[in-house]
This record gives structure tokens, C-alpha cells and sequence, in this order.
């Protein structure tokens, strides 16, 4: 504040620019495993552009390292990056200029809040992208489709589906590009057998069930979510045994695959399995399952580890010989710990 914004900004474009050499020298390396310290040479950049109120180029840096940063799981550090942003941007310019990446890392950022429960902040940003959006297309379509992805975090399956339907009719009217993916989820953990039918279809993407349960998970392209996403509807179905295959296949993927999603996805897995297991009196594996899923809900999804911690103890209260578990708890521990030990980035 002392000099003139005239020499602030050269300054900080000196800076930017001994960023620049570092970043386009690391790039190469980004894998989604690597230490903090190292994604924190973008988001040095990114406040650096964000205090030189060049929004452009802080959109583009944290473009450019949001996926391997929320792959390795650092969402505390995306999240705070992404507010520095969205707190200072002007909604209005932007969106009206269709400034690149603007949509992208918003969507991305109220979709990483709700999937951390943050849901207040989640909603405040979404009011405010509302405030400035004037008609019902692309840029409305997209906020429904946030709107669906939040109520859906929430568990409010009736608002989720509103919002995913609203998004789905605008966009089959304006011809626009648009995924129903949220709002299948929402219709398959609704609880309604006519909507979880619907999803399986929609998942189950052309295939038959009989064959997806006949894929090799060694000889496939297809995704963990590919078949987590059924499995989960077959299960509320009441399919077990074909739930179980399906179960099986993600598990093995979600292990195997490097992507954004992966924490989440394996506790939403661990805990599907679990639940599938207590539903078979297969209590102790039921346990280790759960604890599985509260592993890698507890830090980064209060809400979803909660629900799971709840169904924990009803299962503790089903097993006569609790200190069996308190055995089972010790092993799970030191095999976490083991586990821990892979996963941390080098």
C-alpha cells in the first residue's frame, strides 16, 4: 500500500514471471503425487495475479493445477486458492465476457465444498452466481446442474432431482450440451424403485447387467464409478450377489485409478460393501469395511463420515464380542497405517 499500484504491479509481475519459469520447468512432473510445497508454486502465482486483479491469468493457473492438486488430496489448499478468486472476481464481467475457466473453477470449487461438506459456503457462492445469470441458457443450465450436485451432497434427493430435471429440459430444448450424471445419482439413492430402475439404465449405459458381471477388471477400460454406480443400484434393488460383483470390480478400480475423485470414491465403495455385508450377518468384515470408509471420510466429508459412524455403532451393538473388535480395531489400525504409508506423496 505504500507504493503507487503502478510499481506494485511491475513488482508483482517480476515475481510472477520467476514463477512462470518454475512452473513450466515442473509441470512436467505433475502427477497428483507430489508434496504440498510443490502445488504451492501455482497458488503463489494465483494470488500473486489475484493482487494484481488480473483474473484471466489466475483463472488459467489454478486451471491448470486443480486436477493433480485435488488428486493428491489436498482440498483444504484448492479450496482456499478458489476462494481467493471468487471472493474478489466480479461475477458480472466475467460471466458476461465468458471468460475462460471462469465457469470450470467455480463449478469445481462448489462442487469440492459440497462434497466436504462446506455446504454454506457451497450455497453462498451459488446464490451469487444466480444474482448475475439473466436468461436460461448454458450459463443457467450449469448452475442447475450445481444446484443438482449440491442437494444431492446433502441427501435432499427431492431438490436434487428438481434442479437435475429443470437442467435436463432446458438443455434437450436449447439443444445443449449437458450430463444427467447427478441427477441419476440422486434418483438412485431416493429410495423410489421406479426412479433406481431409471438410473440403472442410465449407468448401465446400453449394457446388459449379465455382461458387465462377466468383465474382467484386468482386461477393462471401464471406470470404478462405471461400476460402483450399478452395483449401488442392485443393491437397492435387493440383488445382492450382483451387487457384490459389481462391488468387487470398483473396489479393485478405485485402488488402481489416479483421478480427483479417488478419496472419495473409495470411501463411498468401502462403505457400500460394508453395508452389503451387514445386510449378509457378515458383521466383522462389515466393520473393517466401514472403518475402511471412515478412513478417508473422516478429515475431508464430516457429513458422510457422521452417517457412516452411526451405522459403525448400531453394527458394535449387533456383534455379542466386542472385544473381538477391539482386536479387529488394532489390525484395521496398523493396516491403515501401512496403508498410509503408500499413499503419501514423495
Amino acid at each position: 500500500s505504500k507504493y503507487p499500484s503502478s510499481e506494485r504491479n511491475k513488482f508483482i509481475s517480476i515475481v510472477i514471471n520467476y514463477y512462470d519459469r518454475v512452473t513450466f520447468v515442473l509441470k512436467e512432473r505433475l502427477s497428483g503425487n507430489e508434496e504440498l510445497s510443490f502445488y504451492e508454486n501455482w497458488s503463489n502465482k494465483v494470488e500473486l495475479a489475484v493482487n494484481k486483479n488480473d483474473f484471466s491469468n489466475a483463472l488459467a493457473y489454478l486451471q491448470e493445477i486443480a486436477n493433480p492438486m485435488l488428486t493428491a488430496g489436498y482440498f483444504d489448499e484448492y479450496i482456499r486458492i478458489g476462494r481467493v478468486i471468487f471472493n474478489r472476481i466480479d461475477f458480472q464481467k466475467h460471466l458476461s465476457n465468458g471468460t475462460p475457466y471462469f465457469l470450470n473453477q467455480l463449478g469445481d470449487l462448489v462442487l469440492t465444498l459440497a462434497e466436504t461438506s462446506n455446504f454454506e459456503l457451497a450455497a453462498k457462492l451459488l446464490d451469487k452466481l444466480e444474482t448475475h445469470i439473466n436468461d436460461k441458457g448454458i450459463n443457467y443450465v450449469t448452475f442447475c446442474r450445481l444446484k443438482c450436485a449440491y442437494y444431492w451432497n446433502k441427501h435432499e434427493y427431492e431438490e436434487s432431482i428438481f434442479w437435475g430435471e429443470k437442467a435436463s429440459k432446458l438443455s434437450e430444448e436449447g439443444k445443449l450440451d449437458y450430463s444427467d450424471h447427478y441427477l441419476n445419482l440422486s434418483k438412485r439413492d431416493s429410495r423410489n424403485k421406479t426412479y433406481i430402475e431409471e438410473s440403472l439404465i442410465y449407468f448401465l449405459k446400453g449394457e446388459s447387467v449379465e455382461h458387465v458381471m462377466s468383465i474382467e477388471v484386468k482386461a477393462t477400460d471401464l471406470s470404478a464409478h462405471y461400476f460402483g454406480n450399478i452395483g449401488r443400484c442392485l443393491f437397492l434393488l435387493g440383488k445382492y450377489e450382483e451387487a457384490l460383483n459389481m462391488f468387487s470390480k470398483s473396489f479393485t478400480l478405485c485402488y488402481i485409478e489416479e483421478n480427483s475423485t479417488k478419496f472419495q470414491n473409495r470411501g463411498f465403495i468401502s462403505y457400500w460393501i460394508g453395508q452389503l455385508l451387514h445386510k449378509q450377518n457378515e458383521n466383522a468384515d462389515a466393520y473393517y469395511f466401514f472403518s475402511n470408509s471412515i478412513r478417508y471420510w473422516k478429515l475431508h466429508s464430516p457429513f458422510k463420515y457422521k452417517q457412516v459412524e452411526r451405522e459403525l455403532e448400531i453394527l458394535r451393538d449387533e456383534i455379542p464380542d466386542v472385544s473381538e473388535l477391539d482386536k479387529l480395531d488394532d489390525e484395521i489400525k496398523k493396516a491403515l497405517e501401512d496403508a498410509s504409508k503408500e499413499e503419501t506423496p514423495t
